[in-house]
């Protein structure tokens, strides 16, 4: 239970329950970067508080839910989310969610709960970085900043020079789903650092190809 308990600020009276979740999805220096307001949380109301402001909780009427998912609960006999797990598997059937959780005994086990208890759902990806540039003599700054990021705990997946005349002069921060605004709003701050008297501007783009987590930094001509 000790090594759960190390992944938060403990908060709260609901023990190592969402500590657990938080374990599994900081399982590397990438995830602990991303989810550096989550370690905050002692708790499911706070965690799920967090994970809605970086907009990884989904509509749960038009999203279906995945094995993978964080899922809340509300028992009904408090106000707010009591407990958190990761969906394992939903039988609309019966009417059940299966969700892994821990807090049992000094146990992680798999838990079948009514589908009407369930408050909210979040879905979590790794940000991926791919670095872009119209200027052939960027080259070097890509793989400056490549080096940055990385140490800064990101994955970067490479770089290269771009002919793009619909992409503008300036910088900008591109992403492709709601759930990686928040990062890209993170990594636009980054970017204003490393580069004073530069503008980098989040901007979200369609694109069916994109997989969610996938953030492209344009450094511009």
């Amino acid at each position: 239970v000790s090594k759960y308990m190390q992944s938060v600020t403990p908060n709260g009276d609901e023990g190592w329950n969402t500590a657990f979740v938080v374990w599994c999805f900081t399982y590397n220096e990438a995830m602990k970067t991303q989810l550096s307001e989550a370690r905050n949380a002692g708790n499911p109301r706070d965690f799920l508080n967090v994970l809605a402001s970086q907009g990884y909780v989904i509509n749960g009427q038009t999203e279906k839910q995945m094995p993978g998912d964080i899922v809340f609960f509300d028992f009904g006999e408090h106000k707010g989310a009591q407990a958190c797990g990761i969906v394992f598997n939903i039988d609309i059937n019966k009417g059940l969610v299966y969700s892994i959780e821990g807090d049992f005994e000094a146990r992680v086990k798999t838990v079948a709960r009514y589908i009407n208890d369930v408050m909210s759902y979040a879905r979590i990806t790794e940000t991926r970085i791919y670095l872009l540039t119209g200027n052939i003599g960027k080259n070097g700054s890509l793989q400056d900043l490549q080096k940055e990021l990385i140490l800064a705990g990101y994955k970067v997946l490479g770089g290269k020079y771009l002919v793009d005349p619909g992409r503008p002069d300036q910088g900008e921060i591109r992403y492709f789903n709601s759930g990686a605004r928040e990062q890209a709003k993170k990594i636009a701050s980054l970017m204003q650092t490393k580069y004073p008297g530069q503008i980098y501007t989040p901007k979200q783009y369609v694109a069916s190809t994109a997989k969610p987590g996938y953030i492209e930094i344009w450094l511009g001509r």
